[in-house]
């Protein structure tokens, strides 16, 4: 199905029929305007072209391709159409109070542009087509879903509402607070070099985060989005290469998983053999014979 085909005739209609949320695409010209009005759910307005005005409150905003006005309940505000033979196109979604309830208890991710309009008066946010266009790709998912009977639907509609919701809070979070991009780099790289030059001791998430005051959590994300794995997981994983590389200059296993930071032989052993599939004893025979094989190619 086409974008276009998802269209919705316009409607002045100013309450829900639905109890959790309802979603239109309109794309319109020369339409009936709709007077100031309040109701007593969120409205999400996604402008996509056209020459209006939003007016809420007391503020008035001319409409930008890209972006949103989040009007809470009991915000009077309309639209003002300056040129209509110019097709005006945008998404109307109504979040019902009920709903946003449910999400903010699954999550306070959820909340930030819900209390950022409601409190602060913060109607407008303003998207760069990239992240446009990912609003739209799930707008325009929900949209197919409503408008074929496949199964599962309604446990998709969900899903697609709840990351709807949550990429638009995250966008407006690192829009409040922009990522540090070489700062974090910097802390990144100097957290792994701490691991690295601290293995044979009793490091961890806590002596981390104490050694570079900051909090577990940070310390824990930046690993996290770094290398891929947990710290736990991270620091366990330099101590079996460190042990691998050690066994290269000695025989002795003991000592070697000992100045690898393992106090316990039998932690050792599980994690040795999850990571590489073979005990440590059988590893180095192993590495015993690729010796053997080397030398005697060696001295041919």
């Amino acid at each position: 199905m086409k974008n276009d085909e998802l269209r919705s005739p316009f409607t002045t209609r100013q309450y829900m029929l639905s109890e959790d949320y309802e979603i239109y695409f309109y794309s319109d010209l020369r339409i009936k305007p709709t007077p100031l009005h309040t109701h007593p759910y969120y409205e999400f307005m996604f402008f996509v072209q056209g020459d209006a005005v939003m007016v809420t409150g007391n503020r008035t905003f001319k409409l930008e391709p890209g972006d949103m006005i989040l009007i809470p309940p009991g915000v009077p505000h309309h639209s003002i159409i300056k040129n209509p033979d110019v097709l005006y196109q945008r998404f109307i979604i109504w979040i019902s109070a009920e709903l946003y309830g449910h999400l903010s208890k699954l999550s306070p991710d959820y909340n930030l542009v819900f209390s950022l309009s409601a409190e602060k008066g913060c109607y407008r946010h303003h998207y760069d087509t990239l992240e446009f266009n990912n609003i739209q790709t799930y707008i325009f998912e929900i949209l197919r879903e409503r408008h074929f009977e496949r199964y599962g639907r309604d446990a998709r509609i969900q899903i697609l509402i709840q990351s709807l919701i949550l990429s638009i809070n995250r966008t407006a979070y690192e829009t409040i607070h922009p990522p540090v991009l070489k700062k974090e780099a910097d802390l990144y790289q100097k957290i792994l070099d701490y691991i690295d030059s601290h293995l044979s001791e009793n490091i961890s998430l806590d002596s981390i985060a104490e050694y570079f005051y900051v909090s577990k959590s940070h310390v824990s994300h930046t690993i996290k989005m770094g290398t891929g794995l947990s710290t736990n997981r991270y620091i366990k994983k330099k101590r079996l290469e460190q042990f691998r590389s050690m066994l290269i200059s000695t025989d002795d296993i003991n000592t070697a998983c000992r100045d690898c930071g393992f106090t316990e032989y039998s932690t050792f052993f599980r994690a040795f053999k999850e990571e590489y599939g073979v005990s440590p004893n059988e590893y180095r025979k192993q590495l015993a014979e690729e010796r053997k094989l080397f030398a005697e190619e060696k001295n041919k």
